[in-house]
């Protein structure tokens, strides 16, 4: 006797996943994204809250024709920037932290003398 073949129905409880920004991402949205970010709202923010990859928050941001801004560390970040990678903290754990990116980490503790470790493998 040969054993049947079962194939499952797809599962039509779950909405489709929609990738597309301009199709998941209304202009009332998008409006109060780029109102968020010209007031300051750091763009690591603006990804949680509106649970958008970072490059979507800047392909957003440039088709409403926003000018971007460069963000330093602060004097205390920068500090704690020191404190948290003299401990052994990787500059991508240190950048979660302080919400920044590991780019800009990296310039800050090098502003400041720090000799950076090799890259681990």
């Amino acid at each position: 006797m040969e054993a049947e073949t079962q194939v499952s129905a797809p599962r039509t409880d779950d909405p489709p996943r929609t990738f597309r920004l301009d199709k998941r991402v209304s202009p009332e949205t998008v409006a109060e994204l780029v109102a968020a970010y010209v007031g300051g709202t750091p763009t690591p923010e603006l990804c949680k809250r509106y649970n958008i990859s970072e490059g979507g928050i800047l392909k957003l941001l440039k088709e409403q024709g926003v000018a971007m801004r460069r963000q330093g560390l602060s004097a205390s970040q920068i500090d704690q920037a020191v404190r948290l990678y003299a401990d052994g903290n990787s500059l991508r754990a240190i950048s979660a932290q302080l919400g920044s990116s590991s780019s800009t980490v990296r310039d800050a503790l090098l502003a400041r003398g720090v000799t950076m470790r090799p890259a681990r493998k």
